[in-house]
């Protein structure tokens, strides 16, 4: 895996709150402090294919990890999809080397983003009923801090105005 991709997966699990625990060239395990663990795959051949994404999955069940991210070259194959959504107690993360060529975030027209506590965003959420903007799940800056439908985000842009979005 190209150093650029690998170090840019590591300040996104730093960012994510996950400590780096075990580390190789093939693979990345990371902890948070409720003890979650997650894995992050480095699929090194250019087709990621059904085959990896099993053995992928083996390995997580067999640590018992609920969450992992595999990291791709190229092109991912239909039956990987497939079977990625087919999974109901594990979450796959998917990210091509390209995606992780740089940090979203420190660029320097990204704005801070924040995940509000459950208990403000639902008092938020039903102080502004009708008029909440969106981010789009499919965002590359929820992506990468892998925010879930419902979330509340926090934007403060450089000039201290703050924003808020609902993730849809």
């Amino acid at each position: 895996m190209d150093t650029n991709e690998y170090k840019v997966c590591k300040e996104m699990l730093y960012q994510r709150n996950y400590t780096i625990v075990e580390e190789n060239k093939d693979i990345i395990i990371a902890l948070k402090d409720n003890n979650e663990t997650l894995f992050v795959f480095f699929i090194n051949t250019p087709k990621l294919n059904l085959n990896m994404v099993k053995s992928c999955v083996t390995q997580m069940e067999e640590e018992k990890v609920s969450h992992s991210i595999i990291v791709y070259k190229n092109t991912i194959t239909p039956p990987v999809y497939k079977c990625i959504n087919s999974l109901s107690k594990k979450t796959i993360e998917l990210f091509s080397t390209e995606e992780l060529g740089f940090n979203p975030t420190k660029h320097r027209l990204v704005p801070k983003h924040e995940k509000l506590p459950k208990e403000e965003s639902r008092e938020l959420l039903s102080k502004y009923k009708t008029n909440f903007p969106y981010l789009l799940i499919t965002d590359p800056i929820s992506r990468f801090y892998n925010y879930q439908k419902g979330d509340v985000i926090k934007i403060t842009r450089q000039n201290g105005y703050v924003m808020y979005r609902l993730v849809k």
